[in-house]
């Protein structure tokens, strides 16, 4: 029995010895575990951060070139709204010359055509009084032979000496 015992106290002793080896090894490995994964951590907030810098100067480039091409299409624009303007402000003083020269053609065409409208009322009229004159004359010669003659003849209007008539002024348009 004292050997027994002796055994059981040394085996006790012996996995007590194996236990605190264990619980050593195994809070090297926990230990061990916990270095690496506090480095895994620190590593990947380091990438993160390098990324999220990284990101943030591309964000800012691409802002400060959005920009810069925003403008550049804005000067484009306003460019080819100066040269729309240009170009606007010639024809317009192409036209209003074109028109001052229209303008003066027209007055003078309808001033020839005036002149020659006047020139042909004129004309008519003066035909008009010789035609008038003329049957006059006409219906007078008949009377006297008719009153030379011995067959009696239908009462004729007497001759009216009278000046043409003249025409009311038209009123005018005006065009300005």
């Amino acid at each position: 029995m004292y050997q027994d015992m002796k055994n059981l106290t040394q085996a006790i002793l012996g996995s007590f010895e194996a236990r605190t080896a264990g619980i050593g090894q195994i809070r090297q490995e926990a230990s061990d575990q916990r270095h690496a994964a506090r480095n895994q951590i620190q590593d990947l907030h380091s990438a993160h951060e390098a990324m999220a810098k990284t990101l943030r100067e591309e964000l800012t480039q691409g802002y400060a070139q959005l920009a810069t091409g925003v403008e550049s299409q804005r000067e484009e624009a306003r460019s080819a709204v100066r040269a729309l303007d240009h170009a606007h402000e010639a024809m317009a003083k192409s036209l209003r010359e074109d028109l001052g020269q229209v303008r003066g053609e027209l007055a003078q065409a309808h001033a020839r055509q005036k002149a020659g409208v006047g020139a042909l009322i004129q004309a008519f009229a003066s035909d008009h009084a010789s035609a008038r004159q003329e049957w006059g004359s006409m219906i007078a010669q008949l009377r006297r032979k008719r009153s030379n003659g011995a067959t009696p003849s239908p009462a004729m209007p007497a001759a009216e000496k009278s000046e043409p008539k003249k025409r009311q002024p038209s009123r005018k348009r005006s065009g300005k």
